[in-house]
């Protein structure tokens, strides 16, 4: 870590100049429309696309049957599972650089050309591995007969790329129709071709319509480009050099696939872990359903973190507009996944009683505790966005220091039996690990804004007292009613305590913020359709 801390990151100087005061005002007003419309477009963009993918997904599955649907399923996932490593978090990527080569700024062109190299050269890369792999796949599966829809998922593959960069790309452009654009066709494709692909019974056709939607979309935008205004200005060419552009945008993605991989290999290894002690399988049953509502809780706050990236990501530190950034990002995740995750711990008994039936009443703790990691990943992501900006080495090192510790804590407490509770209690310990590192690394490059530890101490102990009490009540059910109290105080506590910080660090969204809010995603609903016409943006 020392030698880490030492090393200079691969970024240009800019990002190391000295922070001023100003840090601790307000951001300005043209960086707060650039997050508010970020986040709003991406939200309404995800809302089109997986609302349309699902109700797809609904059709198919009355309509194929379960083995053709089962079919489909398994070379929908190995293709995304393939897609994931070869893209190596390029959406990610692209959304990051484009704070630093905005569309109305000299370097768009090559910015450009370099991500269609590189998303290019990924989707082949991945449709060649599938390809490749297929009748190995198919073997290990014991179903030799999937090889054929395998090799054909390798295209699928390969559009799930080319629709990762797209997608990041938009965001972090603000090409607010090109994103609407590309959702659309993408939602509307699935939900046409899948479910008429389904009546067939033919699960390979099914598997080409979803890389043809895919890859389509993509391509039409491409071939709207002037339309949707992605074409690059005219006259505005700095000369940047591609390939040093290239070098740069190539080493942030592969640390981005190193951290990825090292995250998932720990993770695997913490479910192997929890099967190896569960001959019922009722243990997994658990895992698997709180790590849903933990995915769940944390859809919202990730969705804010990728929408305002390309404004942490913005050169020129003068102003300190990218600390403040991050520090509104950091409370906003942190209060909306608190609030909602702190209820669910309150009625977790209830609510899993409610909705999966009473045997999984005794997933409660596992939940409790899933949900207190949601808390604390969500309430990490943007420091460690900014982080990666600012020292993708340094980002690199604790994302290999949260693997290791992930591997190690749960070798050690679970190596002789375990179940999906102390699995979780693994990934808390881990997520709190990493949060505390990256503030460290942000705070000996002077880029830790007032309030961010203050935030951590309260959200991480408010979490951690909530898991002990859920632990202690599932231990004394008598007791639970006065237990679920108790939590509801410490809840009450830290909300309280949340909204005094915000309000000192000026967090909290004015009447006036909350109606130019609710005006721009109004206006911008309202335009969704002027792509067909070529309006302006």
């Amino acid at each position: 870590m020392s030698n880490a801390l030492a090393e200079e990151p691969l970024l240009s100087e800019e990002f190391l100049v000295p922070l001023p005061a100003a840090t601790r005002e307000g951001i300005p007003s043209e960086v707060a429309k650039h997050v508010a419309k970020g986040v709003s477009v991406l939200s309404a963009a995800v809302f089109i696309e997986r609302g349309a993918t699902f109700l797809a997904n609904v059709l198919a599955v009355r309509l194929a049957g379960p083995a053709t649907f089962g079919a489909y399923s398994v070379g929908i996932t190995t293709a995304n599972n393939i897609s994931v490593y070869a893209a190596g978090g390029i959406g990610t990527t692209a959304t990051r650089f484009s704070g630093k080569y905005p569309y109305d700024g000299g370097s768009y062109r090559v910015f450009a050309q370099v991500m269609a190299t590189i998303s290019l050269c990924s989707a082949a890369l991945a449709a060649l591995a599938l390809t490749l792999g297929a009748s190995p796949i198919a073997a290990l599966l014991h179903r030799a007969d999937l090889a054929g829809l395998l090799r054909i998922a390798g295209i699928t593959a390969a559009g799930m790329v080319l629709l990762e960069c797209a997608r990041g790309f938009f965001v972090g452009q603000q090409r607010l129709v090109a994103l609407a654009a590309l959702s659309l066709l993408v939602g509307l494709g699935m939900l046409a071709l899948i479910p008429a692909m389904a009546m067939t019974g033919n699960a390979k056709s099914m598997v080409a319509s979803h890389g043809a939607v895919t890859i389509g979309a993509v391509l039409l935008c491409c071939v709207m480009a002037a339309r949707l205004h992605l074409q690059p200005p005219i006259g505005r060419d700095s000369g940047i050099a591609f390939f040093p552009l290239m070098r740069e945008v190539w080493s942030y993605g592969l640390v981005q696939l190193s951290g990825l991989v090292s995250a998932n290999v720990a993770g695997w290894w913490v479910t192997a872990l929890v099967a190896r002690g569960d001959s019922t399988l009722a243990q997994i049953s658990f895992f698997s359903i709180a790590s849903q509502l933990r995915n769940l809780i944390g859809l919202i706050p990730s969705l804010l973190t990728e929408g305002s990236f390309s404004a942490m990501a913005t050169p020129g530190e003068g102003t300190g507009t990218a600390q403040r950034v991050m520090m509104l990002c950091t409370f906003a995740s942190t209060a909306v996944s608190f609030v909602v995750a702190a209820i669910t711990m309150v009625g977790a008994p209830l609510l899993l009683r409610l909705i999966y039936g009473q045997v999984y009443a005794n997933a409660a703790l596992a939940v409790c505790i899933a949900v207190g990691v949601a808390v604390i990943q969500m309430g990490n992501a943007p420091p460690s966005a900014r982080l990666s900006v600012v020292s993708i080495r340094l980002t690199a090192v604790i994302n290999t220091a949260w693997a290791v510790t992930t591997a190690l804590l749960g070798t050690a407490l679970m190596l002789h039996g375990g179940n999906a509770a102390q699995a979780m209690a693994v990934f808390l310990a881990a997520h709190i690990l990493i949060a505390l590192l990256v503030l460290i690394g942000l705070q000996r490059r002077d880029r830790l804004p007032s309030g961010m530890v203050s935030l951590f101490i309260i959200s991480t102990s408010g979490i951690v007292s909530l898991a002990l009490l859920s632990a202690v009540r599932v231990t004394h059910p008598a007791d639970s009613g006065l237990l679920s109290l108790l939590m509801l105080c410490v809840v009450t506590l830290c909300t309280m305590l949340l909204y005094r910080l915000g309000k000192k660090q000026s967090c909290l969204p004015s009447q006036a913020m909350l109606l130019s809010l609710r005006h721009r995603i109004l206006s911008s609903l309202r335009r969704l359709p002027s792509f067909t016409a070529g309006g302006k943006q």
